[in-house]
């Protein structure tokens, strides 16, 4: 049987002020568009804010290519020809083409922007070359937990309540449900210390006890 998806629904926001709660989103992408975010740093953040824990935030985006003869052929292409040929196209529009190659040259390269990401607070940033290097792919995980010295840090979610409070509940990841347990008085939005060898596993679902 065909599944019942629900309808996609098109807006327009703040790339900066996204107007979604915390950890909504299994999966957050962005193509060709996080170059012209006017604070990178903050847009990746807030990418990371609606992604749920355990979920992946993905950026395609142009970059220089790597090989230096081919680059050398691009930028012939990307910086004279092309913009030649746009503005022949866009009617002899003055610098019609001009923003993309200066966008593009002026944007962190892929190995740094693999920091940037990782800096934003996600782990696991992988890079992907597509198009002789052309653009790349950067996804990065949010971390079902954070790490100060020997202490892992979860906050609690919203709807802690619905659970009750000093019951188990669930964490949703992009890998399933976390289970943990909280103590009595727990508050929604409270952040809780684990003892290292009660984290919760995502590989074997182990119940961790809350300190």
């Amino acid at each position: 049987a065909d599944e019942q998806l629900d309808p996609v629904r098109l807006g327009v926001a703040d790339t900066l002020r996204l107007p979604f709660r915390d950890g909504l989103f299994r999966a957050v992408t962005v193509g060709f568009g996080i170059r012209n975010v006017a604070d990178l740093r903050a847009g990746i953040r807030e990418m990371a804010r609606v992604t749920a824990p355990g979920g992946r935030i993905a950026i395609l985006e142009f970059t220089q290519p790597g090989n230096p003869l081919f680059r050398f052929v691009y930028y012939v292409y990307f910086l004279i020809l092309l913009p030649i040929l746009g503005n022949l196209v866009a009617g002899g529009k003055r610098n019609a083409y001009g923003y993309l190659p200066r966008s593009v040259l002026a944007f962190p390269d892929r190995d740094e922007l693999a920091r940037i990401v990782a800096s934003c607070g996600l782990e696991d940033v992988t890079v992907h070359s597509r198009t002789f290097g052309i653009v790349t792919v950067h996804v990065g995980t949010h971390p079902l937990f954070r790490r100060e010295g020997d202490d892992l840090h979860v906050t609690v979610p919203i709807g802690i309540h619905e659970a009750g409070l000093g019951a188990r509940f669930e964490i949703p990841t992009f890998d399933g449900p976390v289970r943990l347990r909280v103590p009595p008085g727990t508050q929604t939005g409270q952040r809780l210390r684990l003892r290292e060898r009660g984290v919760p596993s995502r590989r074997d679902g182990r119940r961790g006890d809350l300190v």
